[in-house]
């Protein structure tokens, strides 16, 4: 299309005198719509295509150098000044966006870390560049020995270097906090392609993600099962617009789980008011379960409330083989942490010959 009205406004403008009439400001509406469609690079590489259409390509209109230079400046410059305004503008609106789904999930605010604002400043770069790298790690069936599905951890670049958490949260202070995970689900659920089809990937998300319009087009266009987990972290006061944004995700097949429960009152409120299809015990419950008849109390009790409530029971940071074996007796579905696989990138970790088990649920490979 912008070809073409490039191509049209050259014929009009040569037609009607050349460049010593006032068509070639023409020029400018193809270069707006480059701008509007590619950003930037395609503004700029509209205005130089419209420099040299109204320059040396003007047919019987000789030009003075200094002039059509000067005219070719000008396009670049309005296409520089577009694009800055769109992106101040879509900025703007981000930010509303944000705020308004704030107000309407009735959010508390997150104290501010002091030690988060050396990440502010590094934040944007680590948005635009991409510097981050994703890992996945495995999520096993206790039942069968087979990998259910991977969850997808981010591992920043930049330094210095701070957990993930940190780097979210300094990206919620700047008001890039959902941009910087659609990103990264973008990035998660790319990388996942490699992985078999029948296993679905994981990715952590905060409530305002959860909530964000954005969510769905990112999560378009990938045909697997996602599981969406929703940190522990977020304190939420109004449920019932967060489910009412939920539902057409788990209409599509999306399912809903509960990260971290345990770890805090929010989690437990979210499994009451979510009914997520998986519930990732924290790490704070699952480890010495063997030794303690407190913890396994507990369990009995975890699994029992997932099965009545037709969720998954996910026991995380499993880390010796006993906790295993005790979860496998308590009848949790799966397992996750490092006793079973780390955290690796897509091509490192080993994801098929895992349907061998031994009796209390330890996968095969994990033997050898």
């Amino acid at each position: 299309m912008i070809a073409s009205l490039l191509a049209l406004i050259w014929l009009l403008v040569a037609a009607t005198g050349g460049t010593r009439t006032a068509l070639p400001h023409l020029f400018y509406l193809p270069i707006l719509l480059a701008v509007g469609a590619c950003g930037a690079r395609g503004g700029l590489a509209a205005a130089a295509v419209s420099a040299l259409l109204a320059g040396p390509f003007m047919p019987g209109d000789p030009q003075v150098l200094v002039f059509w230079m000067i005219r070719g400046g000008m396009f670049a410059l309005v296409a520089l000044a577009m694009a800055a305004a769109l992106t101040a503008q879509e900025a703007h609106l981000r930010d509303q966006v944000r705020k308004d789904l704030t107000r309407a999930l009735d959010l508390e605010p997150r104290p501010a870390d002091p030690e988060d604002a050396e990440l502010t400043e590094q934040v944007p770069k680590a948005l635009q560049r991409r510097e981050y790298d994703i890992v996945f790690q495995p999520i096993y069936s206790l039942q069968d020995g087979q990998i259910d599905a991977i969850e997808a951890l981010t591992r920043f670049r930049l330094q210095p270097y701070r957990s993930p958490d940190r780097w979210f949260s300094a990206a919620d202070a700047v008001g890039l906090g959902t941009e910087l995970q659609l990103a990264v689900l973008e990035s998660a659920l790319t990388a996942a392609r490699a992985a078999p089809s029948n296993v679905a990937v994981a990715l952590n998300v905060s409530a305002a993600t959860l909530a964000d319009p954005g969510l769905p087009a990112v999560l378009a266009g990938h045909a697997r099962q996602v599981i969406l987990e929703l940190t522990e972290h977020d304190v939420i006061g109004n449920y019932a617009f967060l489910q009412e944004r939920l539902k057409p995700l788990r209409e599509s097949g999306v399912q809903i789980a509960v990260d971290d429960a345990g770890a805090g009152a929010a989690s437990f409120r979210h499994i009451v008011q979510l009914r997520p299809d998986m519930i990732k015990l924290d790490a704070s419950l699952t480890q010495g379960v063997r030794d303690s008849q407190v913890l396994q109390t507990l369990g009995r009790s975890f699994v029992s409330f997932a099965h009545d409530t037709g969720s998954l029971l996910v026991v995380e940071g499993i880390e010796n083989h006993d906790d295993l074996t005790q979860w496998a007796t308590l009848g949790a579905d799966c397992a996750q942490g490092y006793l079973l696989a780390r955290p690796a990138s897509i091509g490192s970790l080993r994801l098929a010959g895992t349907t061998g088990t031994t009796a209390t649920g330890i996968p095969t490979q994990r033997r050898r």
